[in-house]
């Protein structure tokens, strides 16, 4: 070995209990994380799974949560695995619905516990749940029976397109005026179940959507610094041990990750 070279094997024995080492292929060149919202001095562990922006060369890691035990739809506590990225004020998605996390109790050494409001489905233990895009939230302002019009108050972020449930209706909203300076102005396909009063809450009644979903993951353990973190990616990796995986991979990710990584 040439003086003043130290060769470090130790991350390719530990890579290899999570793949079939042989079949790990990493992407050439560094990419620059995107550490807002993660704790500094903090550290993301190989296989972490993150989405890779290759015209910019940013990376942002991808939140997901492994569900330790089940759950019922209006559970208002989940347990989950310890050392996830959740934080208070995340929107989980489940597949059909959402929840925010409010709470976070890390006080037990088996799992944490997130206090989210009810999910509306039930979850198993050992699925995974990702970071959902949050829901769009508003308030009525009047509205009649049959009437194909709503107001709303303003800045809600509705857009044509979006299904909203009111009192536990659901109307599609085929157009939005946002004209008047006191109320936003919803045209909906269907006319009103019953007469809506002022200040009635109502919420998107959309699936639940990934915020982001990963497209590599990461090569090796990578420390969250102060200043520019350089990570390393992986872009193709064979026979994965899940149930070895720090951080978990969502159905979602694997989707976006494709056939160049198979688990098992």
């Amino acid at each position: 070995m040439p003086a003043g070279f130290n060769y470090n094997l130790n991350p390719a024995a530990v890579v290899e209990e999570i793949c079939d080492v042989q079949t790990l292929h990493h992407k050439r060149g560094a990419y620059k994380l995107n550490a807002t919202g993660l704790t500094v001095g903090s550290k993301l562990p190989r296989f972490t799974p993150v989405f890779a922006n290759l015209a910019t060369r940013m990376v942002e890691v991808v939140k997901n949560v492994k569900v330790m035990e089940d759950a019922v739809a209006a559970a208002t506590s989940i347990k989950v695995a310890k050392n996830s990225l959740a934080y208070v004020g995340m929107t989980l998605g489940a597949g059909s619905t959402c929840a925010k996390v409010s709470a976070i109790d890390t006080s037990n050494a088996a799992y944490d516990t997130l206090t989210v409001s009810a999910l509306g489905e039930a979850v198993t233990a050992r699925q995974v749940l990702f970071e959902a895009v949050a829901l769009v939230t508003g308030k009525t302002k009047a509205g009649t029976k049959d009437a194909t019009s709503l107001d709303i108050a303003k800045g809600s972020g509705v857009q044509a397109g979006m299904k909203i449930v009111i009192s536990g209706t659901t109307y599609s909203v085929t157009a939005v005026d946002t004209s008047n300076d006191l109320k936003d102005v919803l045209t909906l396909s269907e006319g009103l179940a019953a007469n809506v009063s002022n200040n009635t809450d109502f919420t998107e009644a959309q699936k639940s959507v990934p915020a982001k979903t990963a497209n590599f993951v990461i090569y090796e353990e990578t420390k969250v610094e102060n200043g520019i973190v350089l990570v390393a990616l992986t872009m193709r990796a064979f026979e994965i041990q899940e149930e070895k995986l720090t951080l978990p991979i969502s159905e979602k990710d694997k989707e976006t990750l494709t056939s160049r990584f198979q688990f098992e």
